[in-house]
């Protein structure tokens, strides 16, 4: 599902791209409430993908939410800066959701296995 086809507490039709991009995004107490859950390691189910949406709206990195990055205007090299920013974050966010960095994750974990062999060998070997 897609953050715009979810239902939750929170009225999505408020989410959209504010003409400043240093504006604050629209907030209401559920999504504070979800964010807080989350940093706290209590969130339901449905205010973790609250939260995800919420965060995924900030930043503008699913295609629901995407803006241009270029601005124009007195300040458009720094709100095109903070945009380019804002949606960096995001990407990264979303990268880590990726199903094309489930292979690099196993790697890692098999690396990690690897040397952690070597140091218990050879510190069965020392002694």
């Amino acid at each position: 599902m897609t953050a715009m086809t979810r239902k939750s507490a929170s009225d999505k039709t408020r989410w959209l791209p504010n003409k400043s991009v240093v504006a604050a995004p629209y907030w209401d107490r559920h999504i504070a409430w979800a964010v807080r859950a989350v940093k706290k390691g209590e969130a339901s189910p449905e205010q973790q993908m609250l939260a995800w949406d919420w965060i995924s709206y900030v930043t503008g990195s699913v295609p629901e939410f995407q803006d241009l990055s270029f601005r124009m205007g007195p300040d458009a090299e720094r709100e095109t800066a903070f945009a380019e920013g804002k949606r960096w974050v995001g990407l990264q966010l979303n990268k880590m959701t990726s199903a094309a960095l489930d292979g690099a994750i196993h790697k890692e974990i098999a690396d990690e296995d690897k040397a952690d062999k070597r140091r218990r060998k050879d510190r069965d070997s020392d002694e």
